[in-house]
């Protein structure tokens, strides 16, 4: 930085009514402190910031889920894949014997449309948490991952790079 200009304000903005455009009044000291205390939760497992052992944590959730969401749809299909066997899996169903055979057919058909967005959730927290899986993406985009900016533009770990004979690209030769 050139000595004669003056460096920015840490923190310019101002907030904006959405339906008028007008500037709204600054939150209370409180209610900022009380959301960085829940985003630090959130993050890494901290109310008082980032922390490497919450954050290893976290991804390790992040990967269980997705592991947990993929082995759902696996015990999910049915034995034979017949449209009348999803039906019966994906639609509530009237007249069930027993409360017994209800709870069964309820947690398969909310289990099944929860799905989706369950597999996008876990798969982006894997991809946030994880510098490899970030990497994946791009490479799945047919693009290069983006070098030196930090944690999510480390290369691939070593353990992929065993692919290399296979699958060159993924080690970047």
């Amino acid at each position: 930085m050139r000595p004669d200009i003056p460096a920015p304000p840490a923190a310019v903005g101002v907030r904006l009514d959405p339906w008028s455009g007008a500037p709204m009044p600054e939150a209370a000291a409180g209610t900022g402190a009380f959301f960085r205390k829940v985003t630090g939760l959130h993050r890494w497992l901290s109310l008082s910031g980032p922390s490497a052992t919450g954050g290893a944590a976290n991804a390790a959730a992040n990967l269980g889920f997705l592991f947990l969401v993929l082995s759902g749809i696996w015990l999910w299909l049915p034995p034979v894949m017949r449209w009348s066997q999803v039906k019966l899996r994906l639609l509530f169903r009237r007249g069930l014997p027993t409360a017994q055979a209800r709870d069964f057919n309820w947690h398969h058909v909310f289990g099944a449309w929860a799905l989706v967005p369950l597999f996008v959730l876990a798969l982006s927290g894997v991809v946030i948490s994880y510098p490899w899986a970030s990497s994946l993406v791009y490479l799945a985009a047919g693009e290069t991952p983006p070098q030196g900016r930090g944690p999510g533009g480390t290369p691939l770990p070593a353990s992929c790079c065993l692919l290399r004979g296979r699958w060159p690209i993924w080690c970047g030769s």
